[in-house]
C-alpha cells in the first residue's frame, strides 16, 4: 500500500506547476554566462544576469518542462526539471564553445580585446539598396509564415524598388519587391516578412562596433581565427530600441586581410521575451565610389537565413545568391562609372 500510495505521489508531481521560484544558471567551463537566453519548451522564458543565473516565478515552470540554454557561439544545453530539480528549486546548465578549438592570440583581459578589436576590425556600414536607395539588391528568396497554425508561404527571385519615384521617400524604410515568378499575389504579412529579413541583416553589422549602444556597454570576447577570419563576440544587456529594449547577441567573422565583417550570427529578443529574431547572413563589400562618402564600404547581403517569433506567429526565410545592381553615375565628370564597385 505504500508503494502505490508512493507511485500516486510521484505521479502528481510531474507535470504539475511549481510552488517555488526556479533558479537556473548558466555557465562555461570558463565562468558564468551573462544575458544568455533560457528556454522553456522552446520558448523563451528568461536572461541570465550578471552572475549568469536566470529565476522562473513560482508557476511558470512544471515539471516535465524541458529547458534549453542558447548563447551566441555556443552549443545549446539542455535538460528536463525532475521530480529532485522541483525539489531544490536550482539546476545549473553547462554550454561549450563552438569555436574551443581555434587559434587564439594572446589577448586575455578585457582591455586587450578592445584593443586588439579596434586593430582588427575596419570601420564600415552594411547596405542593403546604398546610402541613398538608389542601387538595388537581387537575390533568391523564401519565406514561410505560420499564424495560430496557418501556413503560408513564398519563393522566387525578389528586387528591391525604394526610390523610383520621385520625390524620393528616404524615411520609408520598406521596398517594393518585385518577385519572380509571381503566380499570385502575395499576402501582405509575407511582403512585410520578407522586407524585415532584409532590414535584419544590416543592425549587426552596426551593433558590433560599437562599444556603448544607447549607453549599454557591450561585452566583447575573441575566440580565435580560423580560415583567415577572427571570431569576435559581442553581447548586450537590455538595450533601448526607440519604444522596446532588447537583448542583443552577435558572433563576427572578420577577414584578417581587408578587415571586414564576412559573415554575422546575430540574436534579438525583446525584454518582454514576446519577439525575437534569429539571423545568419553573408556580406560581399562594395565601395561607394561617387559623392559626398565616397570611398566609403558598404557590406551588401549575399546570403540570409531568418527565424522570427512573436506570440503565435512564426516566420522563416532564406535569401541566396544575393546581387547588387548599381546604377550608373549621370553627372558629366563620373557619366558611366558605377555608383557602387565591388571589392
Amino acid at each position: 500500500m505504500r508503494i502505490r500510495l508512493l507511485s500516486l505521489a510521484a505521479l502528481l508531481t510531474v507535470g504539475t506547476a511549481a510552488a517555488q521560484e526556479l533558479k537556473v544558471s548558466l555557465r562555461s567551463e570558463n565562468g558564468p554566462l551573462p544575458y544568455a537566453y533560457l528556454y522553456r519548451n522552446g520558448r523563451t522564458a528568461a536572461v541570465t544576469d550578471t552572475s549568469g543565473v536566470a529565476r522562473l516565478a513560482e508557476g511558470q515552470w512544471r515539471t516535465g518542462d524541458t529547458l534549453t540554454a542558447s548563447y551566441a557561439g555556443m552549443t545549446p544545453a539542455s535538460r528536463v526539471i525532475d521530480a529532485e530539480t522541483a525539489r531544490q528549486g536550482r539546476c545549473e546548465l553547462v554550454l561549450e564553445e563552438v569555436y574551443a578549438s581555434l587559434t587564439t592570440d594572446r589577448v586575455v583581459v578585457r582591455g586587450d580585446v578592445e584593443r586588439f578589436f579596434r586593430r582588427a576590425v575596419r570601420e564600415h556600414s552594411g547596405c542593403v539598396d546604398g546610402c541613398w536607395g538608389e542601387a538595388q539588391l537581387t537575390g533568391d528568396a523564401t519565406m514561410t509564415y505560420v499564424r495560430s497554425g496557418l501556413r503560408d508561404s513564398i519563393s522566387g527571385r525578389i528586387t528591391t524598388h525604394r526610390n523610383e519615384v520621385s520625390p524620393r521617400n528616404y524615411m520609408d524604410h520598406n521596398y517594393r519587391l518585385t518577385i519572380d515568378p509571381s503566380t499570385r499575389e502575395p499576402r501582405p504579412e509575407l511582403l512585410s516578412e520578407l522586407n524585415r529579413m532584409l532590414r535584419w541583416s544590416i543592425p549587426p553589422i552596426f551593433h558590433l562596433q560599437d562599444r556603448k549602444l544607447f549607453g549599454a556597454s557591450r561585452h566583447l570576447s575573441y575566440l580565435g581565427t580560423k580560415e583567415g577570419l577572427r571570431v569576435f563576440r559581442a553581447v548586450f544587456p537590455q538595450v533601448a530600441m526607440g519604444s522596446d529594449s532588447m537583448y542583443i547577441q552577435v558572433v563576427a567573422y572578420v577577414d584578417e586581410a581587408t578587415k571586414l565583417t564576412r559573415a554575422v550570427e546575430a540574436e534579438y529578443l525583446r525584454k518582454d521575451m514576446n519577439y525575437s529574431v534569429r539571423i545568419r547572413a553573408e556580406y560581399t563589400p562594395y565601395r561607394l565610389n561617387i559623392g559626398w562618402y565616397a570611398s566609403r564600404i558598404c557590406l551588401v547581403p549575399v546570403s540570409i537565413d531568418y527565424r522570427m517569433s512573436q506570440g503565435d506567429v512564426e516566420a522563416k526565410g532564406s535569401f541566396r545568391n544575393g546581387r547588387f545592381l548599381s546604377p550608373d553615375a549621370t553627372r558629366k565628370r563620373h557619366q558611366g562609372e558605377p555608383i557602387y564597385a565591388p571589392l
